[in-house]
């Protein structure tokens, strides 16, 4: 496909194979890519034309018709700056020409704030003076932890009822309500509600900072410290060092609390299906950190095939596992966790405080130690960056500048291709150049 200038580009590739697919675009090397709506996702490459197969995209184990903000995410890559004046966007027709037609209508209306949408719905459902009971509810999860930010931010009950109407026209849903006479009962009924909440919070100290320092809503940090209370044994400085949570440690345990958090528990739960618990999500965990290589992910875990044959089915879900779930939800959980465990943080030297704050930076690299940390951060693939790393280790150990990106840098810029070709897998297919070629584009070094 990529001799005939065709690429694709999903959620199922890796992070590096994406980049480089994103770079052979942007140099124009590809004629077509066949994407799903992850090339929504902060991707600005030059598109003259956007053809979408479906509108609808996954939900869970569903479809759901995407909604004009993510529409129009879509559309508005065809036509950029250096490719054609007038960017074509097509739409398969299917079997329902009506639908289509009025599925483009609709969406070249105004976009609605996320806010505005929920207040309307309540209000058509006549519930619009019990928002403040259905306040709790899922769909309301993002709001909230906006409240909790302002608690955490202004320190004082008084300071946060007084200041609630101007902190709430920050948000562009409650500004278009309080802007249109005809809204003003929905502005009111938010602002009630706004105030009632923030005075739960206000009753129950440090739990708005911690929501607000993890990204959970303060339901999330009372879940997930119940559930670092109920584990058998507290968790000691020793538990969280890399060797010990990656080798045979508590990963496990802590997933098994993430999976009681709201924000971490739906996406983990995608990749978990029939059979997968905490033990399963820890294992992937572990064996990605310690190096074991997407394939071999991919045929322990994901595989049907009893001939120990590899599909490509097992690979993208590997993918999606990893990259999606773990590396994301499984580095947000355990660094959340790290902050919310009864661990004297404060009272740790520098180093140890260091190994701590490294192990979401392993999860999200695939690797186990410092040195291999700082590799990945400079773009080295992923199965050359321990055996660099620890090069890097031997030639720096008592520089204790040598943890910074900087220094790594200059390390790597420095490499030749038979260092390149020391450090790489037996079994790869690269040679030592290739895997240099790879970094300089990975890393913007390629010019």
């Amino acid at each position: 496909l990529l001799r005939k200038g065709v690429g694709v580009h999903h959620a199922g590739l890796s992070d590096d194979t994406r980049s480089l697919m994103e770079w052979l675009a942007e140099r124009g090397s590809l004629r077509m890519l066949c994407s799903t709506s992850t090339i929504a996702q902060g991707i600005n490459f030059p598109v003259s034309s956007v053809f979408l197969a479906s509108r609808f995209v996954p939900q869970g184990h569903q479809s759901t018709e995407m909604s004009p903000r993510e529409f129009w995410n879509l559309a508005g890559r065809a036509g950029r700056i250096g490719q054609n004046s007038v960017g074509v966007l097509g739409l398969a027709e299917g079997k329902d020409r009506d639908a289509v037609i009025s599925f483009v209508s609709r969406t070249t209306g105004a976009l609605v704030s996320r806010l505005v949408t929920l207040i309307d719905e309540l209000a058509e459902r006549g519930e619009l003076y019990q928002l403040s009971d259905l306040l709790w509810q899922d769909q309301w999860e993002d709001f909230r932890c906006y409240v909790a930010h302002l608690c955490a931010e202004k320190k004082s009950l008084d300071a946060v009822l007084a200041d609630t109407e101007h902190l709430l026209r920050q948000t562009y849903g409650y500004t278009s309500l309080r802007n249109d006479p005809a809204q003003h009962e929905k502005a009111d009924a938010l602002l009630k509600a706004t105030r009632s909440y923030a005075q739960e919070l206000v009753g129950q100290p440090g739990k708005a900072e911690l929501a607000d320092s993890t990204g959970f809503s303060p339901e999330g940090v009372a879940r997930a410290m119940s559930g670092l209370r109920g584990l058998r044994e507290q968790l000691t400085p020793l538990d969280w060092a890399p060797d010990r949570l990656f080798g045979d440690g508590k990963i496990a345990e802590l997933y098994g609390v993430m999976l009681k958090v709201p924000q971490l528990k739906q996406q983990l739960e995608k990749i978990a299906g029939e059979g997968f618990n905490q033990i399963r999500l820890s294992e992937i965990t572990r064996d990605w950190v310690n190096g074991h290589g997407i394939d071999a992910i991919a045929r322990k875990y994901f595989s049907q095939d009893q001939n120990g044959e590899i599909e490509t089915a097992a690979v993208t879900d590997a993918c999606r596992a990893i990259y999606r779930a773990i590396v994301n939800n499984g580095t947000w959980g355990v660094s959340a966790l790290s902050r919310m465990s009864s661990m004297d943080f404060e009272g740790l030297d520098e180093a140890g405080r260091r190994r701590i704050n490294v192990l979401p930076a392993m999860i999200y690299h695939g690797v186990r130690t410092e040195e291999a940390v700082l590799m990945r951060m400079n773009a080295v693939p992923r199965s050359a960056a321990e055996a660099l790393g620890a090069r890097y280790r031997n030639l720096n150990e008592r520089d204790e500048s040598r943890f910074t990106v900087g220094k790594t840098r200059s390390f790597l810029k420095g490499l030749e291709d038979r260092d390149w070709e020391d450090v790489r897998p037996a079994q790869a297919s690269l040679s030592g150049s290739g895997y240099k070629r790879v970094w300089q584009i990975l890393s913007g070094e390629a010019g």
